[in-house]
């Protein structure tokens, strides 16, 4: 098997097939009933991600800074920024912990291999459920979204999120086809989140380094044009569009 991120960096590009697999697997365990969820037994702490309590008691402020100089000018940059602030609190005020989710949802954490039933098929799995929760499904939504813009900028693609609108596309396309109740407003949800994924891989990337890396510095810009109300309005319009790659 290989992981969808190593294929990714070894193609160059990402698959909408593979888009459209990943949009329907979170569709399945997104719609799970919550008697199916509660015979998890999981112990489930059901509250939203770090990047939404940087202003709330308790706070995992002190531990984020602490990681290095880089961490702790990137999460006082977003603190200091009005329109990420106004658009984390957002996400935190309408976050609903009503589904079983990933947490953790990238293309790092699939894996593809040949098919059982069919080998000249690939299948994707969902692997590493370590941070799995009762939360918000628009979390792992956007999460995908942003596994693929990720990637783009990664590659250094000139526009990023540009050039991540066709996987995201089929990943919508499927997911909302899979899952009732994926209405414009759990879309523009789902977009929100996804910017606040964009700044999370902004801070991961300051591990271990003295000064803002430029990688970070991208994803914030880039986060910052998501949450716009035109780069939203944008976004949405496009991903609302048939794809006929994800049918």
């Amino acid at each position: 098997a290989e992981d969808l991120g190593t294929r990714a960096r070894r193609l160059g590009q990402n698959s909408c097939d593979d888009a459209g697999q990943m949009g329907r697997i979170a569709a399945q365990y997104h719609i799970l009933p919550q008697s199916a969820v509660d015979a998890l037994a999981g112990d489930f702490p059901a509250k939203p991600h770090w990047i939404f309590r940087l202003e709330v008691t308790p706070c995992p402020l002190p531990s984020l800074r602490g990681r290095s100089p880089a961490s702790a000018a990137l999460i006082d940059a977003l603190r200091a920024n009005p329109q990420i602030k106004h658009s984390l609190q957002w996400c935190r005020d309408n976050w609903v912990s009503d589904a079983l989710i990933h947490g953790d949802f990238k293309l790092e954490n699939f894996l593809t291999a040949p098919s059982e039933a069919d080998p000249g098929h690939q299948t994707l799995r969902l692997i590493d459920w370590e941070r799995a929760d009762r939360g918000d499904p628009a979390w792992d939504v956007g999460c995908g979204f942003g596994a693929f813009v990720i990637h783009r900028v990664m590659q250094k693609s000139g526009d990023a999120l540009g050039a991540a609108l066709p996987e995201m596309r089929a990943f919508w396309t499927a997911y909302s086809a899979s899952r009732s109740g994926c209405d414009s407003a759990f879309l523009d949800r789902c977009i929100a989140m996804m910017a606040a994924r964009l700044l999370v891989a902004g801070y991961e990337y300051c591990f271990a380094q003295d000064d803002l890396p430029d990688l970070s510095l991208a994803l914030m810009q880039l986060a910052e044009t998501v949450i716009s109300l035109e780069g939203q309005a944008e976004i949405a319009a496009t991903l609302a569009r048939p794809c006929k790659q994800a049918a």
